[in-house]
């Protein structure tokens, strides 16, 4: 087994170890705490320990190289989708602290608690980005031309809702 994977399993079972500990400090503190030490000093042994080496050049990870296919106007896109949707949830609260109303009748239940407001838009800002990541593989325009419209939709969303928290009108979307 490689060092990575057993470093990264080794760590994913302190973490459980710990959350557990957390969970249930006192009853399980006693049979946790020596599993969780020897793991450590296990670590630590193979840390010291020379290893031997298999290459002479160095690896380029697939997270360090730049994707040559991924259509350059992503990532731009990506980051306005994420600001319209902060600027969304911030005109939605500008609207609904001057007596406004949710028209999104999926948001409708959690527009008065910013807190899972936010989680919500955090979601499904999250799902659309990892579905045009999927997408932009098959078909790169396609994935160019959602986010296009993905970021004009809420364009208008935000402006109206601007209107709404400035005018003090009844309706938010």
């Amino acid at each position: 087994m490689e060092i990575r994977r057993l470093r990264w399993k080794c760590a994913c079972t302190l973490l459980a170890g710990a959350a557990l500990l957390c969970s249930r400090a006192d009853a399980v503190a006693h049979e946790w705490l020596p599993v969780a030490s020897a793991v450590a000093n296990h670590l630590a042994m193979i840390e010291t320990s020379p290893q031997p080496v298999r290459q002479t050049r160095p690896v380029i990870r697939d997270f360090e190289r730049p994707d040559p296919d991924r259509p350059k106007p992503l990532v731009p896109l990506y980051v306005s989708f994420v600001t319209l949707q902060a600027l969304d949830l911030h005109s939605t609260d500008a609207a609904l602290d001057r007596g406004s109303r949710e028209l999104n009748p999926v948001l409708a239940p959690f527009a008065h608690n910013r807190g899972a407001a936010l989680a919500f838009k955090a979601a499904t800002t999250g799902a659309t980005i990892l579905a045009v990541e999927k997408l932009w593989k098959r078909n790169p325009a396609a994935a160019v031309i959602t986010m296009v419209a993905a970021n004009a939709a809420y364009a208008l969303i935000v402006s109206h809702n601007y209107r709404q928290a400035m005018s003090g009108r009844s309706e938010t979307r």
